[in-house]
């Protein structure tokens, strides 16, 4: 799939209208990629009915507000996990509690300059109070650029945000054969 393509996806704007229609909303904690998707979302009318609010944090300064201790890696599961239940946990402190929604914290690493000496990631969990699913894709390097990464990252929790909301409806990501999605319990 070409980068023009994946930007005009019409799959992806009948998914953002199904989630504004949709009665659940969410909060969520990016870093590192997946912004891309908040832009997505609210770049259709009905978003205020979705999104209840969006952080980015950038500096590991910042990150360590959603962690209950200092982590000895980020960009990880664990710290994903922290990011959706901190995420969620503020969001119920002002919503009503009646209100459905979920918190999602995404932390991702990809292509930079100099190049890192890791895999480029991310990782993406979603927290509705009672669990939390995990999922960590790998992203190809040789294949993609850093547009297109970001552009993975940013369908796959549109994806996970259809499949928490009970939307039927999926993107196909595309994805190279050194490239893997991994759920985590």
């Amino acid at each position: 799939m070409n980068l023009k393509d994946q930007i005009e996806n019409p799959t992806r704007n009948k998914i953002i209208k199904e989630l504004h229609k949709s009665p659940m909303k969410f909060i969520a904690v990016i870093t590192g990629a997946g912004t891309t998707a908040i832009s997505d979302i609210m770049s259709l009318p009905g978003s205020s009915k979705t999104v209840i609010e969006v952080l980015i944090p950038y500096s590991k300064e910042s990150l360590e507000f959603f962690n209950s201790s200092p982590l000895n890696k980020h960009v990880s599961v664990i710290e994903s996990k922290n990011m959706a239940s901190s995420i969620y946990i503020k969001g119920k402190s002002y919503l009503d509690k009646n209100e459905k929604f979920i918190g999602i914290g995404c932390t991702a690493a990809i292509s930079t300059i100099p190049q890192r000496k890791g895999e480029d990631r991310a990782h993406i969990s979603i927290c509705n109070g009672d669990i939390i699913k995990s999922v960590t894709i790998n992203l190809s390097r040789k294949n993609r650029s850093r547009l297109e990464q970001e552009r993975i990252v940013s369908d796959l929790i549109i994806n996970l945000l259809a499949q928490s909301f009970d939307i039927d409806l999926r993107m196909n990501l595309g994805l190279y054969d050194d490239e893997k999605i991994i759920i985590h319990n």
